[in-house]
């Protein structure tokens, strides 16, 4: 039974059965067991666990003095981050079911957090990335036509910050609202950021609203 549970936490049955049966086959069990405990740490020691065993496999693997090395995930604090100049816009693009019905969402901010200007359209059927290209690039053209001061553009859509940040489209079904937002970027100097979307729920929000079916705002 303490084999068993050892073997059910990432341990390969078939490496071990294999090596076992290499060997004498007039081996007594507790040769058996040695062997078994030999082979287990040596392929515990080159594995990284990202999460500790339960409490009844941890005693298990105690018993026989094996350590676990495990990674344990980082708490990382996420918020959203005013800008210390002029405002910000924050986009983020909806699909139900990439392709199906799908909108668009952005608001401007100033540091305080007060919205200043915000939309939600739907553009019908798409995919996720397309409008996530569409999102952005009417929230730009709606800061441009307000002639809002804009110093950061927050999107949680890394694809689509890093092909404007290398100058590349992402993709040819993008292109003609790609070329229209990196058109904005370059005549007004605007900074395109990732954002984590915990971050961006505000805009999240408004994405999906046009998604139900209702007319845009």
């Amino acid at each position: 039974m303490a084999c068993a549970a050892i073997f059910g936490y990432q341990t390969t049955v078939e490496h071990l059965s294999w090596h076992i049966f290499l060997g004498p086959v007039s081996r007594s069990s507790r040769s058996i067991c040695e062997s078994i405990k030999v082979l287990i740490s040596h392929d515990i020691q080159h594995a990284t666990f990202k999460a500790p065993p339960p409490t009844q496999q941890q005693a298990i693997m105690d018993s026989f003095d094996f350590t676990l090395k495990v990674c344990r995930s980082r708490l990382k604090l996420v918020r959203w981050i005013p800008p210390l100049d002029g405002f910000c816009l924050n986009v983020d693009g909806a699909s139900k079911g990439n392709l199906g019905i799908s909108g668009g969402g952005g608001c401007v901010r100033n540091s305080q957090g007060d919205i200043l200007l915000a939309f939600a359209f739907n553009y019908g059927f798409g995919k996720s990335l397309q409008v996530e290209v569409r999102a952005l690039h009417d929230g730009l053209l709606l800061v441009e036509e307000n002639g809002l001061r804009v110093s950061l553009t927050y999107s949680d859509s890394a694809i689509l910050v890093r092909s404007f940040n290398s100058n590349s489209p992402p993709g040819w079904e993008c292109q003609r609202w790609w070329q229209s937002a990196s058109d904005l970027i370059h005549k007004h100097g605007f900074i395109i950021s990732h954002v984590f979307r915990e971050a961006n729920q505000v805009v999240d929000a408004l994405a999906s609203y046009p998604c139900t079916g209702v007319d845009n705002k």
